[in-house]
This record gives structure tokens, C-alpha cells and sequence, in this order.
């Protein structure tokens, strides 16, 4: 997308010339040329990119994450792009060349229905141009492999030649496949956030509710420890011990009551909707209700997805 925005606006603004590659100081020239230019456009896209991940809340740490995947997954793929043009464009200056010596002797042998069918078979009318917007291996054609080979599409339009290509390809491929596989699940994870966002919105229901209900075995109105802890857990909750002690001290301070020593001889809890719940001595006296912990989280935004990471 960024290296179409990027033509359209050459296309406007650019008269670029389209110049016929010979020689491979020419070739060399119009590489640097292209890198250069991507490159620094693709720095100023990346720029505002970076300005506006800068502006977001310190609370939303996994949108933090996939910004900084999915620009380590851009630079990589532009890596490739300013490479592999160095490595085959020249090569494949001089592969049409030589195709186009060896028809243009045996084009009188053929009649123009079988040279016809020759041009269909090297790619159609033009095949053998070697202008600078004719040729696959440019920075947007590196690109477009690059991008091919790290999300494993292999759309296998055109492909290294040359021994270095080749080299290079197998030395690329893992670590971009990698970078890409991180990405996606980075990615995938924020869409089905919004999706299931978007999904109990629209059914009115509060995700921190239905944990409530679902964990809450003796139908008490509250959770205790071992409740809450059984919940965090079953969620796939990546709280710390901290993280979790804090989350309970905030919520039960936040409905107006204190931890209760385990053992203490006092009959009941007050909760913060003025109920008691009685409990045997012994039992953990420290009971979260669903207003105190909803109240902990909203303190604490950035421990909110840890709590509910996963659809319900």
C-alpha cells in the first residue's frame, strides 16, 4: 500500500523518465536512484507513524506491541527491497538481452502467427524491453517478492536468478517468516478484541460480569481468593503475584472495606452494597465483589487486558 501511495504521488508531483538499461553503470545508477527515493519517502510514512504511536495512552500496551511489530515488519521487508535489486536487476537486464538477440535471429525462419505464440510464451508484447518500469526486480518489485516470501504466499511471479539472489533468499526467509508469524498473531489478537468488543456492546453485556456469575460457585454475590484466583487463572490471566495482591488490596478498598486476616474470629465482611456475607473461622475472609473489582481495573487500564486477554 505504502509503495502505491508512494507512485501515485510521483505519478502527480514527479516526471519521472522512462529510460531503456543497457550497461551496468546504468543499471547501478537507476538502483541507487530507487532506493534512495523509497527510502526516504518510506521514512517520512514511517515518521507519522511513529509520531502517532507516541500519542497513545501508556494503558494500551498490546496496540504499543503490534505497532512496533508491524513496523519491524515493514523495515525488514524494505531491507530486502533495497537488496535484492543490487543483487538481480542487472541479471536480468542482460537475460532479456540475450533472449531478445536469439529471436531477432531466428525471427525470419518464423511467420508471425509462431512468433506470435514465442512473445505470448515470454510474457506477451514487450517482453523484451529493458526500461526502467518494464523490469520486475525495481525497489516496489523487490518489494512485492519480499512481501511474498515473508508471509509465505510465494505468488511465484518472478523469482533470484543469480547465485547471491538465491543465497540471499534462503539467508532472508526465516527470519522474515518469523517477524511475519509475530505480526499476524499480534494482529489477530487486536481483531478479535475489537470484534468481541464490538459483539458484547451490541448485546449489552459486561465480559467482567459473566466471569463474575461463571466463577462465583456458591452463588454468594462475590468472589472470594480462591474464587477470584481460579478465574484469573481459567482466563489465562498473565498477572504476576504483585500484579494480582495489588489488584485485590484496590478492590477491596475500593467498595469500602479492608483485608480480614484468615482466621479472624469476626462473624461476617461488609460489602460495598451493605450486604453481609457470613464465614466460617478459618475461611479467607477477603471478598471482591463485582463493583470493587470493576473499580480496581479502571484504576489500573493496563492490567485490564491481562484479566480479560481471551474471548469469554
Amino acid at each position: 500500500l505504502i509503495c502505491f501511495f508512494k507512485n501515485a504521488i510521483s505519478a502527480m508531483f514527479v516526471k519521472e523518465q522512462d529510460v531503456a538499461l543497457h550497461t551496468r553503470e546504468q543499471v547501478m545508477a537507476h538502483i541507487n536512484h530507487d532506493v534512495l527515493v523509497n527510502i526516504c519517502f518510506i521514512c517520512g510514512i514511517y515518521l507519522a507513524i511513529g509520531v502517532l504511536a507516541a500519542t497513545i495512552r501508556k494503558g494500551m500496551p498490546e496496540l504499543q506491541s503490534l505497532l512496533r511489530w508491524m513496523v519491524a515488519f515493514a523495515a525488514y521487508l524494505y531491507i530486502g527491497a533495497a537488496i535484492f535489486p543490487y543483487l538481480e536487476q542487472f541479471h536480468e537486464v542482460e537475460d532479456r538481452a540475450e533472449v531478445r538477440q536469439l529471436l531477432t535471429s531466428v525471427r525470419g525462419n518464423l511467420t508471425e502467427e509462431a512468433f506470435s505464440q514465442v512473445e505470448q510464451a515470454f510474457g506477451g508484447p514487450g517482453w523484451e524491453r529493458t526500461t526502467t518500469t518494464d523490469l520486475n526486480w525495481t525497489f516496489d518489485g523487490a518489494a512485492f517478492f519480499a512481501f511474498t516470501l515473508m508471509t509465505t504466499i510465494g505468488y511465484g511471479s518472478f523469482c533470484p536468478k543469480t547465485h547471491a539472489g538465491r543465497l540471499m533468499t534462503i539467508c532472508y526467509a526465516p527470519f522474515g517468516i518469523a517477524i511475519a508469524a509475530i505480526t499476524y498473531v499480534k494482529l489477530a489478537e487486536q481483531v478479535l478484541s475489537l470484534v468481541e468488543s464490538v459483539a458484547f456492546s451490541l448485546m449489552h453485556v459486561d465480559p467482567l460480569k459473566v466471569a463474575f456469575d461463571a466463577f462465583d460457585v456458591d452463588d454468594s454475590g462475590g468472589l472470594s481468593r480462591e474464587e477470584l484466583t481460579l478465574m484469573v487463572e481459567e482466563l489465562g490471566a498473565r498477572l504476576t503475584p504483585l500484579e494480582f495482591e495489588g489488584l485485590l488490596v484496590s478492590a477491596v478498598e475500593a467498595q469500602g472495606g479492608a483485608l480480614i486476616a484468615t482466621g479472624s474470629p469476626l462473624p461476617a465482611i461488609i460489602l460495598g452494597d451493605e450486604r453481609q456475607l457470613p464465614l466460617r473461622e478459618g475461611q479467607c475472609m477477603e471478598i471482591i465483589t463485582l463493583c470493587g473489582f470493576a473499580a480496581a481495573l479502571k484504576q489500573r487500564p493496563d492490567l485490564k487486558k491481562k484479566v480479560l486477554p481471551r474471548s469469554l
